[in-house]
C-alpha cells in the first residue's frame, strides 16, 4: 500500500485541501473512511488508462470503499468553495453518496500517465482556470473558510460572515445538503484525529467532557476513541495516513 499527498499551490488553498494518490500494492485492500469535511474528485486509473471519474460529496457518516489490487485513485480533496467557484454544482444531493462525471474534460485523460507530483501540477492547472471564470463573494469565503477553524459555533461564523443565521441555513441546506452545526460537528470530530492517532483518549479542546467525546466520535465513526487507536488491520485508512496538524 502506497499513499501520497501534496499540498496545492496558494491560488487554490481556499478551494483545495489537498491531492492524494493511493496505490493499494498487488491485494486488494478494503478500508473504512471517516467524515473529514471535504468532498472528493476522484480519478481511477487501472492499466494506465482512466477507467472513471467520479465526485463524492460531504460524508456524514463512516462509509467503506473497496480498491482492486493494481488500480491507482488520485483525487483532489476539494473545501467547500470549490463546489460553487470550481466546479459550479451545488453538491447538496450527493450527501453521503457519490456519482460518475459522464462528461468530463477530455484533458483529464492524460493524468492516466503521469507520475503523481505531474497529475497534482496538471490537474492544478486545469481547476486554476475553472478558478479564473468565477468571482468569488467574499461573504461567501468568509462563511465557508471560517467554518473549518477549529471549535466554531454557528454564531461565531455568522458573526465574522456578517451573514444571518437562517441566511445561512438556507445556504448550507441547499449547496451542501446539511446544517452548518451539522458541519461543524464534523470539524470538531475531525480534529481529534491527531490526538486519538497518538493516543490521547480524552478531549484536550475544552470542548467536550469524557462522554460526550466518545458520543460523538462513536456517532461520526462508529467505534470508540480507543477503537480508533487501534485501527486494527489498518482499517480506518485516515488514521494509517494521518498528519499531525
Amino acid at each position: 500500500m502506497q499513499y501520497r499527498e501534496l499540498l496545492p499551490g496558494k491560488e487554490l488553498q481556499a478551494f483545495v485541501r489537498c491531492f492524494w494518490e493511493y496505490n493499494p500494492g498487488a491485494e486488494d485492500r478494503e478500508h473504512t473512511i471517516l467524515p473529514n469535511g471535504c468532498f472528493e474528485l476522484f480519478f481511477i486509473i487501472a492499466g494506465g488508462r482512466l477507467e472513471s471519474v467520479l465526485l463524492s460529496g460531504l460524508r456524514t457518516r463512516p462509509f467503506q470503499v473497496e480498491v482492486p489490487a493494481e488500480v491507482s485513485v488520485f483525487s483532489a480533496r476539494l473545501l467547500l468553495p470549490a463546489s460553487e467557484y470550481l466546479l459550479h454544482v451545488p453538491i447538496s444531493q450527493l450527501l453521503d453518496d457519490s456519482k460518475v462525471w459522464e462528461d468530463f474534460p477530455h484533458e483529464f485523460h492524460r493524468l492516466a500517465t503521469m507520475s503523481f507530483s505531474e497529475k497534482a501540477a496538471f490537474l492544478s492547472f486545469l481547476l486554476t482556470e475553472m478558478l479564473h471564470t468565477s468571482c468569488p463573494d467574499e461573504p461567501k469565503m468568509r462563511l465557508m473558510t471560517s467554518a473549518y477553524w477549529p471549535n466554531q459555533s454557528v454564531a461565531g461564523v455568522a458573526a465574522y460572515a456578517g451573514c444571518s443565521r437562517r441566511t445561512i441555513h438556507r445556504y448550507f441546506s441547499k449547496q451542501f445538503g446539511l446544517s452548518l452545526k451539522k458541519f461543524l460537528d464534523i470539524i470538531r470530530f475531525r480534529h481529534t484525529f491527531s490526538s486519538i492517532r497518538d493516543g490521547e483518549l480524552w478531549p484536550d479542546n475544552g470542548c467536550y467532557d469524557q462522554s460526550h467525546f466518545i458520543k460523538e466520535v462513536r456517532r461520526f465513526s462508529g467505534e470508540s476513541p480507543k477503537g480508533l487507536y487501534k485501527n486494527e488491520a489498518g482499517r480506518f485508512l485516515q488514521f494509517s495516513v494521518c498528519k499531525k496538524e
